[in-house]
């Protein structure tokens, strides 16, 4: 029998009394977003570059961030990372209308989950406006993650917000039981930790922008997160 589904619009806090999930310092949890990254050809960094150039442009000729944002950069990013070819399945998972209201104005928008591998998620944060925070779409993400647990395996996503990114890691905390079986020495129902990287922004340099992709695809080349 599959699981209930998790509500989506949950608060971090709702996710820590109701699933027992606990944010934890990324170091040294969450190591690999600094770990072995691959190697950027000079092609690439060309590449990469002109999608930055392709987000401005974007923000001068186009009054929203919607579907543009996943068009012109997520989109670009998942072609050079080679995602789009096989063994790899790009999946549009889940997509959510929200709404945020600031001093009276309601800030529309959509939440929207791509799975890349079947531990390596990605949810773009798509806006009418450049006003929708990071935060906004944090909640979703984690609850979504969950739900993509497999008994210890990390689960790993990228948050994408208007000209920002963070990596986030999930993985379920073995606990051991009070009364030993020889059969099962670990609780698979300990609590889940998550951690969530540095922010890289689209404003920053060609350099942040260029680790940005490395981690990204790192991610989707791990050796334990398979297709």
């Amino acid at each position: 029998m599959s699981p209930s589904p998790i509500p989506a619009t949950l608060t971090l806090q709702d996710l820590h009394d109701r699933y027992g999930l606990e944010r934890v310092s990324a170091n040294p949890f969450f190591g690999e977003w600094r770990q072995n990254l691959p190697e950027l050809s000079d092609s690439d960094k060309l590449l990469l570059s002109r999608i930055r150039q392709s987000y401005f442009n974007l923000l001068d000729h186009v009054p929203c961030l919607g579907r543009p944002l996943q068009t012109v950069v997520v989109s670009p990013l998942l072609f050079l990372g080679n995602f789009f070819t096989a063994p790899f399945k790009v999946q549009e998972e889940s997509a959510q209308d929200i709404e945020l209201e600031d001093d009276g104005i309601v800030f529309k928008g959509k939440l929207v989950i791509l799975s890349i591998t079947a531990q390596f998620k990605v949810m773009v944060v798509e806006s009418e406006r450049l006003a929708l925070p990071m935060s906004s779409g944090l909640g979703s993400m984690l609850a979504f993650m969950l739900q993509q647990l497999h008994g210890q395996e990390p689960c790993y996503g990228v948050l994408v917000a208007a000209s920002n990114f963070i990596f986030v890691k999930m993985q379920r905390q073995a606990v051991p039981l009070s009364t030993p079986d020889p059969l099962n020495t670990e609780n698979p129902m300990g609590k889940v930790h998550f951690a969530v990287s540095e922010a890289f922004s689209t404003w920053g340099s060609d350099d942040e922008f260029y680790q940005m992709f490395q981690i990204f695809k790192h991610f989707g080349y791990l050796p334990a997160v398979s297709p």
